[in-house]
């Protein structure tokens, strides 16, 4: 079965079927290059269309872990990147981040939102730009996937940012007024009183 035909098909089976069919699409792969599917690469895969988001090497080897799954670290790097090959997974980065790993499992093109400063990562859906993407002629060239990653502070972090500004501009308010010592950034201690400990 092509692969633009096996991802539409999981668009429309249940979580179970997606893993039945990701086998499926694993074994012919495999078959064709003369290499073996082995019950480890089968139970990888399993694990993986049962993740759900973006996840790095560390995190899908701490996942196999707690779930009392002993496999070494070059193993997964490579059988991810057999499932990348394969078009079951995607390989992303953003920035200079690790790279991180998605299933593909037929889901409509999306796109990112990468915070700058936590690292967390939001996947948006801009039904006007896939719009205009899937309407425009690119000639012979037929895209099988596209992706826009947009920067910038997620809400978590703009809120602790301001939090901290309005601390620090509290601070700078304190100190020109008096009332916090420049050598030592502590409250002063009114002439003839002691701090209490």
């Amino acid at each position: 079965m092509p692969l633009a035909n096996f991802l539409l098909t999981l668009r429309l089976m249940n979580p179970q079927s997606h893993i039945s069919m990701a086998k499926t699409a694993l074994a012919d792969y495999l078959r064709k290059r003369g290499m073996r599917c082995t019950q480890e690469r089968k139970t990888l895969l399993e694990c993986v269309m049962k993740t759900d988001g973006h996840f790095t090497i560390d995190d899908f080897s701490q996942m196999l872990q707690n779930a009392g799954f002993r496999v070494s670290t070059g193993t997964i790097y490579n059988t991810l990147q057999l499932f990348v090959d394969c078009g079951l997974l995607r390989s992303l980065r953003f920035g200079s981040d690790k790279t991180r790993y998605e299933k593909v499992q037929g889901t409509p093109n999306h796109h990112h939102l990468v915070c700058t400063q936590c690292g967390s990562i939001k996947e948006i859906r801009l039904s006007d730009l896939s719009a205009m993407i899937e309407n425009r002629n690119l000639g012979k060239f037929t895209p099988e996937y596209y992706t826009l990653t947009i920067y910038g502070v997620c809400a978590r972090c703009r809120k602790a940012k301001n939090q901290n500004r309005t601390k620090s501009n509290h601070n700078i308010a304190l100190y020109q007024s008096g009332k916090i010592n420049e050598s030592r950034c502590t409250p002063r201690t009114p002439v003839g009183r002691r701090r209490q400990r």
